[in-house]
């Protein structure tokens, strides 16, 4: 089956492909496991706006489309930001999603700055997954490589991996670093490793 590329993926949503719509979602998929992209669109915070995280929604969509999970992906943010404020739409909405689709795993998609490594996990020290899934996560995306905790915790009430953690589910923050979202030939390999970490997550801790 073919699918479409990060890139293509980019370019549906840089084109208007979702729409006038603030938010993005996909419908159910096979898996109880959501792929959360807050950061896809220009948000606000304290007063200043936040750029986008750019191929975070795309990354988000070609995971959805490849491995039967859902997808959450925000289009715009009128005056405030998922990944930092408290009781907003995106939040709500996720909210609803985790009772109403029984979603039971929270992968929460973001970029950031180049800082020697890879990728980096943020579970708020374990908080809002098991110690041992973060070392599932670790070996499922090799062979970049991963931090665990260090500059990135999501330990922010916040964040949108503390949401799925107070409603009794485990959430996962993983930041991309720039140059992997920036460089297209990294965009399979990472694309194929977090699938490899999502299908892990099915079928070692949701099918038991």
């Amino acid at each position: 089956m073919s699918h479409r590329s990060v890139s293509e993926w980019q370019q549906w949503l840089d084109a208007g492909g979702g729409g006038d719509r603030e938010l993005l979602l996909t419908a159910a998929g096979r898996w109880p496991i959501l792929i959360s992209a807050p950061h896809n669109a220009t948000t606000w915070r304290l007063g200043k706006t936040q750029p986008r995280e750019r191929y975070t929604g795309a990354i988000a969509l070609a995971l959805q489309e490849r491995y039967g999970c859902q997808a959450m992906v925000l289009l715009r943010a009128p005056g405030y930001d998922p990944g930092f404020d408290t009781g907003d739409p995106y939040k709500r909405r996720l909210t609803d999603l985790i009772r109403t689709e029984r979603i039971r795993v929270v992968l929460d998609l973001h970029g950031m700055s180049d800082r020697g490594h890879d990728l980096e996990i943020g579970t708020c020290h374990h908080s809002t997954a098991p110690r041992s899934l973060t070392g599932v996560a670790r070996r499922s995306l090799a062979p970049f490589t991963v931090r665990d905790n260090e500059t990135v915790t999501a330990c922010r009430e916040g964040t949108v991996t503390r949401t799925a953690s107070r409603h009794g589910i485990i959430g996962i923050h993983l930041a991309i670093t720039h140059h992997l979202r920036s460089d297209a030939a990294q965009h399979e390999p990472v694309v194929n490793a977090i699938g490899r970490l999502l299908r892990r997550i099915q079928d070692d801790w949701l099918s038991r």
